[in-house]
């Protein structure tokens, strides 16, 4: 099993004149988990 995550602060977004977002956006995390199974034959079945 294999884990990994990167954090992500805020970005600087492109706004227009007038634009009701903000200038900056949320920070985030992207999180990905990998399970494996190695078999007696060679094979390797994996979800990610």
């Amino acid at each position: 099993m294999v884990y990994s995550a990167t954090n992500y602060g805020p970005i600087r977004l492109p706004i227009l004149e007038n634009d009701f977002r903000p200038e900056y956006s949320l920070p985030y995390t992207i999180h990905n988990l990998k399970v494996s199974k190695n078999y007696n034959n060679g094979w390797t079945t994996f979800v990610v």
